[in-house]
């Protein structure tokens, strides 16, 4: 799938427009008018709608990769040096402990 040119929509938009000008001028068949009208209306309302959702996904994306860093970077990495920190700690407990049980029963 490929985004929406501006330039193409415009010269798109404003081709039908020349052509409605033409036929009127010319005294073209009311029905290609109408419809060459109608097409210009219809991709016109469609170029907003899309402009809108490309919008409202930017800031989805943006917001999105924000907490993305908030989770990866404030939280995890944090927890995970803490408990990194603890888990040492308490393998030294651990070690200390063992050491000091067999020198105890003198094991």
């Amino acid at each position: 799938m490929q985004g929406i040119s501006d330039t193409r929509h415009r010269q798109l938009v404003d081709a039908l427009l020349q052509l409605e000008n033409v036929l009127n001028d010319r005294g073209g068949a009311p029905k290609d008018i109408e419809k060459a009208a109608d097409h210009r209306r219809q991709l016109i309302e469609m170029k907003a709608n899309y402009d809108h959702f490309v919008s409202q996904l930017a800031q989805q994306i943006d917001a999105y990769f924000a907490e993305y860093e908030k989770a990866k970077v404030k939280f995890l990495g944090v927890k995970s040096r803490e408990l990194k920190r603890q888990i040492a700690r308490e393998a030294r407990m651990f070690e200390l402990h063992r050491n000091n049980g067999y020198k105890g029963y003198g094991t």
